[in-house]
């Protein structure tokens, strides 16, 4: 990876490798060349024509930044706003937005993953929601993995974007005996990922939502005293991964610093659960392929 890119942003990288399959994992936030805070928010990228506007010349060129530092020319974005756990076909990816003359952003659908080919990359604008990826023999998938998309209280019976990563990559007709490589990165910190059964408006519905995971897949999805409701979703994959043979959970998967962003100076990385106005603006996870 071009050195740059990592002098620039806050930073974080990671290296998954099984066989023949090799990702690289990155996260991007505020920036450390000057006191601004570089929002990545993908959300005024939705079509062709989008990378031209005024507005998104400075995150067109960040992400061009980004793609010529990993050598992927192909950036697959779904939207992931819809926390639906699906993991789409890249041939949903229809809205074609060129970054340059090489490299190109597709977006399109309302999903939260993708299977990546070689010299592909997922992107996603992020604020603490985990990125996933999935490897097995040559095939690999990258998804967005926050709560919902992981189980939603409102619709129990949806399968998790665990179980529709794994089901899409097909993997029991997949060459028997290989590992499933599994690794989570940049989740929020179930420290500051509080849902209090205390709370004035959704105390009861933070209480049924913490006992209903505990309930399904244990204790250790809950840090603490269980009163706060500190969720931990790098727990709460792993349970459910407990369920489908032969996966192996990455050791390095990581959380984001604690930090509520109280003092300016301390702030990195964004999450949902931070002050204003860090709460509104997002990182750009990558899951790159090469």
């Amino acid at each position: 990876m071009k050195v740059g890119v990592a002098r620039t942003y806050a930073h974080k990288h990671f290296t998954l490798s099984s066989h023949t399959t090799h990702i690289h994992t990155a996260l991007f936030g505020s920036t450390f060349a000057d006191e601004q805070f570089v929002n990545w928010s993908l959300a005024g990228l939705q079509k062709s024509g989008d990378e031209a506007k005024p507005a998104n010349s400075a995150l067109v060129r960040r992400l061009k930044d980004v793609a010529l530092a990993y050598n992927v020319q192909t950036l697959w974005a779904p939207n992931p706003t819809q926390f639906n756990g699906i993991i789409t076909d890249r041939s949903s990816l229809t809205e074609h937005i060129p970054l340059s003359e090489t490299i190109s952003l597709y977006r399109g659908a309302y999903a939260d993953g993708v299977e990546l080919g070689r010299d592909e990359a997922l992107i996603l604008s992020t604020g603490g929601c985990p990125l996933i990826t999935i490897t097995h023999d040559d095939h690999a998938i990258a998804a967005h993995a926050g709560l919902k998309c992981l189980f939603d209280f409102d619709k129990p019976d949806r399968k998790s974007v665990v179980t529709n990563a794994i089901e899409y990559l097909d993997i029991p007709k997949c060459r028997s005996g290989r590992p499933i490589y599994v690794q989570m990165d940049f989740s929020i910190h179930p420290d500051v990922y509080e849902h209090p059964w205390d709370h004035p408006e959704w105390g009861q519905k933070n209480e049924m939502l913490c006992r209903e995971l505990e309930h399904r897949w244990g204790p250790s999805v809950l840090v603490g005293d269980r009163h706060h409701g500190r969720i931990d979703l790098i727990a709460l994959a792993q349970q459910q991964l407990l369920t489908h043979n032969n996966c192996v959970f990455s050791t390095s998967s990581t959380h984001l610093p604690p930090v509520r962003g109280e003092d300016a100076s301390d702030v990195h990385f964004y999450h949902t659960r931070m002050r204003s106005p860090y709460n509104t603006m997002r990182n750009l996870t990558v899951s790159a392929r090469v």
